[in-house]
């Protein structure tokens, strides 16, 4: 993550706020040491299935980052001022290329968004991941069935804050990936967000 952005975001936090911030590193790590950041990580695993028998067709995992409006969401979450509803929305679209956005590249919305479904609370779960060399890992999960009335592969995937398309919807996070067979074939996103403290 590109750690000017991350100082620019810091930096509109006001003292009390900045304060909050350092608590929420000491929680995540269980010590005082300041010499410490949060770091999230977003790896998103895409599966084409046979929609028959349930078969893995092919797997692909991408690793992302979250774009620079998530990641002023959160900063926002953090200095508790009001924010939009949770990322509950999985949005998929057909036109990625391959490429994989940055927080510098203030995406705000897929390339061209085709379908969308809400990611109910039982799939999208919080566990402790501290083993993993991470403290909390959030996790959504859905499979979009075979559609016929599409036209292309699907290319690319992000998190939302609504199921709205007029410039008022929040994106957290953009992954593209290799196109996979909607048209034909089912396919599960799974999309894992984790974040912990790494000492300098």
């Amino acid at each position: 993550m590109d750690e000017d952005k991350v100082e620019e975001i810091v930096e509109q936090l006001n003292e009390e706020d900045k304060e909050k911030l350092r608590d929420v590193i000491k929680s995540l790590d269980g010590d005082d040491n300041m010499n410490e950041e949060v770091k999230m990580k977003g790896i998103a695993t895409v599966r084409e299935k046979d929609p028959e028998t349930g078969e893995v067709l092919s797997e692909e995992t991408v690793e992302n980052t979250v774009v620079a409006v998530g990641m002023e969401i959160i900063a926002d979450y953090i200095a508790g001022n009001t924010v939009s509803d949770d990322f509950s929305v999985m949005a998929i679209g057909d036109n990625g290329d391959g490429t994989q956005p940055t927080v510098d590249d203030e995406d705000t919305s897929l390339s061209n968004r085709v379908k969308e479904s809400t990611v109910d609370t039982g799939p999208r779960t919080i566990t402790d991941s501290t083993a993993a060399g991470y403290d909390r890992v959030v996790e959504w999960v859905h499979t979009y069935n075979a559609d016929d009335t599409l036209t292309n592969d699907i290319t690319e995937m992000g998190m939302f804050d609504t199921t709205l398309t007029d410039g008022s919807e929040i994106m957290l996070n953009h992954i593209d990936f290799i196109g996979k067979d909607l048209i034909n074939n089912d396919v599960e996103l799974t999309y894992r967000l984790t974040v912990g403290s790494v000492t300098e």
